[in-house]
């Protein structure tokens, strides 16, 4: 297992220095489900792929202007285009517009936290759940920030308020999962990947499909069964051939030991 935790710190660390990755849980996916209350033909092709039951509209989405509206989803798409001082100049206009304006605050989170300004990614993340403690992505993308920062313990009790909030939604097991196999406890691992698989969309990301292998096949390795994770990783290579994911699946591979 050395070598193959070893695997996985590289990932962490290509996830951190690349924010243009849309991961199964990295933050830059939550983007693409933040704000499906709002379609815009402008939406990335790969967020309007995504199936899931949307989030609850809260008062403080109410209250928002449309200004900040527009400026949030605006800083969105710039993200997920890589365009960081763009997401930046229209996170600020959000911000102007309407100081507690809890997806911008996340939004502010989410770019803190690919650059690995951490601290200031909390005080973003926990300033968005202030504004609106009903604002599921908000728990979930600080509850994901700490899982890359291997507070898995912080996390957890994170991703139990998320759940309510946002209802079938497979990334919240995918997270817990993750939380899960960080703490060692991979048979509730396992069961948490089965509950995503059962509520995964028809046209699920193939990075998510991907990073759902992979969780599966690190819970396995974690309880001793090769045998079983090895197609899991061969899944993982086959959903995105040529992710992150897949590079560290066939690393993995690379190291098992199959009669």
């Amino acid at each position: 297992m050395g070598n193959l935790s070893h695997s996985w710190g590289f990932l962490r660390s290509r996830r951190r220095n690349r924010i243009s990755l849309v991961l199964g849980t990295s933050f830059v996916l939550f983007l693409g489900i933040a704000f499906a209350e709002q379609p815009s033909s402008h939406l990335d092709q790969r967020s309007a792929l995504l199936e899931w039951n949307q989030p609850i509209t809260t008062i403080n989405e109410l209250r928002a202007p449309k200004v900040a509206r527009g400026a949030v989803e605006k800083a969105r798409e710039a993200i997920l285009k890589g365009k960081i001082p763009e997401a930046h100049e229209q996170l600020d206009r959000a911000l102007k517009a309407f100081p507690n304006y809890a997806p911008a605050l996340m939004l502010e989170g989410i770019v803190n936290a690919e650059k690995q300004n951490f601290a200031l990614a909390e005080q973003n993340l926990n300033a968005s759940i202030k504004a609106d403690p009903y604002y599921g992505l908000a728990y979930l993308s600080l509850a994901a920030m700490y899982n890359d920062t291997e507070r898995y313990d912080d996390a957890l009790p994170l991703l139990n308020r998320a759940m309510p909030l946002i209802r079938s939604s497979c990334l919240v097991y995918l997270e817990l999962a993750n939380t899960e196999i960080g703490m060692g406890k991979y048979e509730t691992a396992l069961r948490h990947i089965e509950r995503a698989e059962a509520l995964q969309p028809r046209n699920l990301l193939p990075n998510t499909r991907a990073m759902m292998h992979l969780l599966k096949a690190r819970a396995f390795m974690g309880i001793g069964n090769q045998i079983l994770a090895k197609p899991e990783f061969e899944a993982a290579i086959k959903a995105e051939p040529n992710g992150e994911f897949a590079h560290c699946s066939r690393s993995a591979l690379a190291q098992l030991q199959l009669p």
